[in-house]
């Protein structure tokens, strides 16, 4: 059995749906949420497709990485930094998302670059991640809230999200 037909797959429109607006509905009035807003309780039904990451100066380092984002990885990730980890030809693409984010003060997402997340068996996962953009201190955007996905390509929406 391909991996694809043992790791958990979700809906994918409803559940970047349902992230946009718990991020929306944490905003309120200001440009982007607190980070501590997210608490564990709010996170629940997507913690384990969770990550959390940091900018430090122009370099990102996630703080924590949820079980089954570990999983698609291979590896966990917590406390390294993206250029650390993610191979040169896919650096700029894996951030890409953030820099988005810091700029417009919106959510982001993408497909993750073909062949960043290789099952045992060889299979490309498709992932699509999820950057919700946030503060630790109210006035710059330094903290993202990361979901990531696993999709069958056959239900994703081709139109995008």
């Amino acid at each position: 059995m391909s991996v694809l037909g043992e790791l958990a797959i979700v809906d994918l429109e409803q559940t970047i749906a349902a992230l946009r607006a718990l991020w929306a509905r944490l905003k309120g009035d200001a440009r982007v949420p607190l980070r501590s807003a997210f608490t564990p309780e709010l996170l629940k039904p997507w913690l384990s497709n969770i990550a959390l990451v940091e900018a430090v100066g122009e370099r990102f380092r996630v703080r924590l990485a949820g079980t089954t984002a570990v999983s698609f990885a291979g590896r966990d990730f917590t406390d390294k930094f993206l250029d650390e980890v993610i191979r040169p030809e896919h650096y700029q693409i894996t951030i890409a998302p953030y820099l988005r984010a810091i700029a417009t003060g919106e959510p982001a997402d993408d497909d993750v670059a073909p062949n960043q997340f290789i099952a045992p068996d060889g299979t490309s996962l498709p992932v699509r991640r999820v950057v919700l953009p946030c503060s630790s201190d109210g006035r710059q955007i330094d903290r993202f809230v990361v979901g990531l996905f696993l999709y069958r390509p056959e239900r994703r929406n081709p139109a995008g999200l």
